[in-house]
């Protein structure tokens, strides 16, 4: 596939693969710029449903128009291959920055899942469900932008106000984030999301998820029966404030959760205003708690700062290249740090003991001397006296004996 030209876009390269489809990194040669293009994978293109909902996953992403959600420029069917074209993120999945950074800090951590709720919330004003939130279908841009992805198994609420999946017991989802009525195949509505939304968030404090086994049925068993984790556990100084939201998020009677976004954004907003970083909460939630309504649109779009200066997570760090001026600094601290620890060294290898320490030793080879002792040095294992008006260094394991006077003052 790669090398091929679908629909005018020249496909570049292979950016992943999932169930529902491949992304390739592609590039228009109209608007000369990059893309990303989503194939049906031909073993899967021969089925109508299968095809139907794909493009669905491309016209529900075209209804939505946030910042916060990636945007779809194109679909179409060429030679029995259907693909979209959406727009291309230059940055990582949150999977990609945990696989570098393990965790992120609080307030880091609350930004990026701030930016996912502005988006989610026009996922479920538009009466969608994602069903599928989990750190590699988020991404941050390299500039800051967080960016919510893979709507494959997005899906309406029914006039009831929930969603039916697609085959009777069928799971749907990842079973590390999947709510505990995803995990029975039951049906879901959007606090389904928000139990997911809880899953990531416990991860990007602790660097795991809340859930782990050795098998998906053992972690699908945990979400629909095991009591809810207790975060303070692996984080025995979290707030107090921060522990209520993951906790809450994480509550498996859908009714003990938050009911709606809003409420979420107005509890991780006591944790802001104590940390005194409410900055950094998206405007959209900022608007929506003045208001008590449900969360808006964000005005702009928001900057999440990475938890480094390092551009790409994924450079090893032992080649990272500071700017020309830093490096100076850094090379001049280093060499008189060196210098610093080197006198030190000298120091104490070589230190005199008090003036005035005089005795008398017997060498191996018989010899009596009466000696000043100049000094010791550890390193040789030697001392060095004068005697004769001469110095000499001698071995201590040249030494028979030795027998030290101090002087009267030291007495």
């Amino acid at each position: 596939m790669q090398g091929r030209k679908l629909g005018g876009f020249e496909l570049r390269e292979r950016l992943g693969k999932g169930g529902m489809g491949e992304v390739y990194k592609a590039f228009d040669p109209g608007l000369e710029r990059f893309v990303a293009v989503k194939i049906l994978p031909d073993a899967l293109a021969h089925d109508d449903k299968l095809k139907v909902r794909f493009l669905g996953e491309a016209r529900t992403l075209a209804k939505l128009n946030h910042p916060n959600l990636v945007h779809i420029y194109a679909i179409g069917d060429e030679k029995e291959t259907s693909y979209f074209v959406m727009e291309y993120i230059n940055g990582w999945t949150i999977t990609k920055l945990l696989e570098r950074w393990k965790k992120l800090p609080l307030q880091r951590a609350f930004a990026v899942i701030g930016e996912i709720m502005a988006a989610l919330d026009s996922v479920h004003k538009a009466g969608l469900v994602h069903r599928d939130i989990k750190p590699a279908n988020i991404m941050v841009e390299k500039g800051g932008r967080v960016v919510l992805m893979d709507f494959g198994l997005a899906k309406l609420i029914d006039e009831g106000g929930a969603i039916q999946l697609t085959t009777a017991g069928m799971i749907i989802g990842t079973p590390q984030y999947v709510s505990p009525e995803q995990a029975r195949g039951e049906r879901v509505d959007h606090r389904s999301d928000i139990y997911s939304l809880g899953c990531v968030l416990y991860q990007l404090l602790t660097g795991k998820p809340p859930y782990e086994a050795k098998s998906a049925m053992g972690v699908l068993t945990k979400h629909a029966h095991d009591p809810v984790p207790q975060i303070r556990a692996e984080l025995p100084d979290i707030e107090p404030e921060v522990e209520k939201v993951v906790t809450r998020c994480l509550q498996k009677a859908v009714a003990e959760r938050y009911q709606d976004l809003s409420e979420m954004a107005a509890d991780m907003a006591q944790v802001y205003r104590s940390k005194s970083i409410m900055g950094l909460i998206p405007e959209s939630v900022r608007q929506s708690l003045r208001s008590s309504a449900p969360l808006s649109g964000a005005s702009k779009v928001p900057v999440v700062e990475l938890p480094s200066a390092v551009d790409d997570p994924t450079t090893p760090i032992t080649i990272l290249k500071p700017k020309r001026w830093k490096r100076g600094i850094l090379v001049s601290t280093v060499i008189l740090i060196l210098l610093l620890v080197a006198a030190r060294l000298v120091s104490v290898a070589v230190k005199p003991d008090p003036p005035g320490l005089k005795g008398s030793m017997r060498t191996a080879d018989g010899a009596d001397l009466d000696a000043e002792v100049v000094s010791y040095d550890p390193e040789k294992k030697a001392m060095v006296v004068k005697y004769d008006g001469k110095r000499e260094t001698i071995p201590v394991s040249q030494l028979r004996s030795l027998e030290i006077s101090l002087p009267e003052k030291e007495r």
